[in-house]
């Protein structure tokens, strides 16, 4: 963000809170690498993922990662979605500057990064595939399996990971199996505009119904599942335009009250609601409301070393989710050969924090390579194709 808005309260903490659900994520795939009761049976594809997984397949791994991923839906939907429909509705709205925009925040890191973990996979397997391994696909994870290695490496999943068509025509490459929400991110990218407009008076009949064919069209695509989590997606994108309905006096009051609520729901999701449906539509719409509440914060005394950790942590979240999976499997064999999960003890858990921090670590240095140079890719792009290149409004960072 603007370094003019790192001084509000909302926009601190915001980034602080998509920091710390890449955070999340990451800590939930180590724990699951790590310790016992964590997996659950692989639904099949008809389930609706979140993983492409072949018939017949093992396990996959089942954390609060999941939930993670919904606040990431949400912040997308509010900084996208409600740019989409400010620019709309003012008339300032072009496609090709959109799609520039959304490539370059997406490709900019999703192309060496993935390349990059294909190589730490091809390594890991080269020096750690003896029986037991994690790299030989035991029983009882979900990080590896048996295609792993054949489809999950072949030219046409990467070329489908690339164009986001992971998780609906061809699975995810390697052990990178968070990439299954990038194609979620890209698809609701193309059907939101398409949706808006669709249902816009200010464009002609026939655009409408041509551009609601188009939104049609990706969710039949993206299949059941992925369609459901579009609604998430756009819970964001509504309280990006809502009102402030509430005396703003009481806004710090009504964030701490959403705020405790929504993380309640999310620690005990799972215990409370059985069905990803209706756990990913709890976590959607309370930290919407949480969201709703921040964004009318206007208060602007704001720790310095709270805002540098709070930058930190969001602008190395979208490297740190995509790049984290492989260097935590490739680590876990050093740790952990042959693979099994173990009981809660200081050198489990020493191990367990060293993936993390070292995760984190290799996070930072490829966004400094890649992600930091995305405004730069983005106005030569643009300059390229276009002769000229636009202001940046708010990235969402995954």
């Amino acid at each position: 963000m603007p370094s003019s808005d790192r001084r509000t309260w909302a926009s601190v903490h915001l980034d602080l809170i998509r920091g710390l659900a890449a955070l999340v994520v990451v800590a939930g795939h180590a724990r699951s690498l790590f310790f016992n009761g964590l997996t659950a049976e692989a639904p099949s594809q008809s389930d609706g993922g979140p993983f492409f997984v072949p018939a017949g397949t093992g396990v996959i791994p089942m954390t609060i990662g999941r939930e993670a991923v919904m606040v990431f839906f949400v912040l997308s939907g509010f900084l996208v979605g409600g740019s989409v429909l400010r620019q709309i509705a003012s008339g300032t709205w072009a496609w090709r500057d959109y799609i520039i925009k959304r490539l370059a925040r997406l490709w900019v890191v999703l192309i060496p990064v993935m390349f990059i973990g294909v190589a730490v996979d091809v390594l890991g397997r080269a020096y750690f595939a003896g029986p037991g391994s994690l790299y030989s696909a035991p029983d009882g994870q979900g990080y590896v399996n048996p295609w792993t290695f054949a489809s999950g490496l072949s030219w046409r999943t990467l070329m489908g990971n690339i164009v986001f068509l992971q998780d609906i025509f061809v699975p995810m490459p390697g052990t990178n199996l968070a990439l299954w929400s990038l194609a979620n991110e890209f698809w609701y990218y193309m059907a939101f505009p398409a949706l808006v407009i669709a249902l816009s008076a200010r464009f002609s009949v026939i655009q409408r119904a041509l551009f609601a064919m188009l939104c049609l069209a990706i969710l039949v695509m993206v299949g059941i599942h992925t369609s459901f989590l579009f609604l998430i997606w756009i819970f964001g994108a509504t309280v990006a335009v809502l009102p402030c309905w509430f005396p703003k006096i009481l806004t710090v009051t009504i964030s701490v009250v959403t705020g405790i609520c929504f993380v309640t729901i999310f620690l005990f999701i799972k215990n409370i609601v059985h069905g990803s449906y209706a756990s990913e539509l709890i976590i959607g719409l309370s930290f919407s409301i949480f969201l709703y509440a921040i964004k009318f914060n206007i208060a602007k005394e704001i720790g310095v070393f709270y805002e540098k950790i709070s930058s930190y942590l969001s602008n190395i979240s979208y490297t740190l989710y995509v790049s984290h999976l492989p260097v935590m499997v490739f680590m876990t064999n050093i740790y952990n050969s042959p693979w099994e999960r173990h009981p809660l003890s200081f050198l489990y858990f020493s191990e367990f924090i060293s993936v993390i921090v070292v995760s984190i670590a290799w996070a930072t240095v490829l966004y400094r390579l890649f992600e930091a140079r995305t405004d730069t890719v983005r106005r030569f792009a643009q300059r390229a194709l276009f002769g000229r290149s636009t202001a940046l409004p708010h990235e969402p960072r995954l």
